[in-house]
């Protein structure tokens, strides 16, 4: 364009300045769209507030870095009570200088701390829970600080206190994402007899179905994969009658 703007005699950016922005490209780019607020996330959002503070994080650190992509695998005993949960994350920061991140969990119940299984590129740091509402906040430090716009792969394991009878998990997207994939891994000897994936666009909301699954005893495992997911909750509910 600027070659043609010099044929034809313009001056520069006579035309360029009529396309306006470039598009961003390659394989990272993720679609835009709206974004919600913590309190349009968690149905009880106030508990959420409780459990940052005493870590003295405020909510907007929910959402960052950003979070393009998302894998959590559940792991039920043969009880019944959900045992662990793994996460893998693909971030991208914000800012520059990002060096941490937290991740959110709502027990049944904490009749003792959850711990922290393993990690990879990032390191455990803080714990801190809001007993009353068994929400439990994690801190982790980022193996290196990440300037604007660069990219990790973060992991890590949770193991729950005992006891921990849901029947459903579930995820928080504050912005749209590349993908997310939430499995659940169920004990071979004790299958539920209904599983299916829900989306609930805020928290207020009741959850709505989006597929069902059948199992056998060589997988025991359902997973629910969302590709361009737009902001809400995102989960796997079950029964066991």
């Amino acid at each position: 364009m600027t070659a043609l703007e010099a044929i034809l005699g313009q001056s520069p950016e006579t035309l360029t300045g009529l396309l306006g922005p470039r598009r961003p490209r390659g394989r990272w780019t993720v679609r835009t769209g709206h974004a919600l607020s913590y309190d349009q996330v968690w149905r009880r959002p106030e508990e959420v507030v409780r459990a940052l503070s005493k870590m003295d994080v405020t909510p907007d650190e929910l959402d960052t870095p950003h979070r393009l992509s998302q894998y959590l695998t559940y792991r039920v005993d043969g009880d019944g009570n959900q045992e662990s949960v793994r996460v893998r994350r693909l971030i991208r920061a914000d800012r520059d200088g990002t060096s941490r991140f937290v991740f959110v969990n709502r027990c049944s119940s904490i009749t003792q701390p959850p711990s922290v299984l393993y990690t990879d590129g990032c390191r455990p740091a803080r714990f801190r829970a809001d007993v009353p509402s068994s929400t439990c906040v994690f801190e982790f430090v980022l193996d290196r600080t990440l300037a604007a716009g660069e990219l990790a792969v973060v992991e890590f394991g949770v193991r729950y206190p005992p006891g921990q009878g849901r029947r459903h998990v579930q995820v928080a997207l504050y912005r749209p994402a590349r993908d997310v994939a939430v499995q659940v891994s169920f004990d071979p000897g004790r299958l539920p007899r209904r599983c299916a994936g829900f989306f609930r666009p805020r928290g207020v909301l009741p959850p709505e179905e989006r597929c069902e699954a059948t199992f056998d005893r060589d997988t025991s495992t359902f997973q629910f994969i969302t590709l361009d997911p737009q902001p809400g909750q995102y989960g796997i509910q079950w029964s066991w009658t």
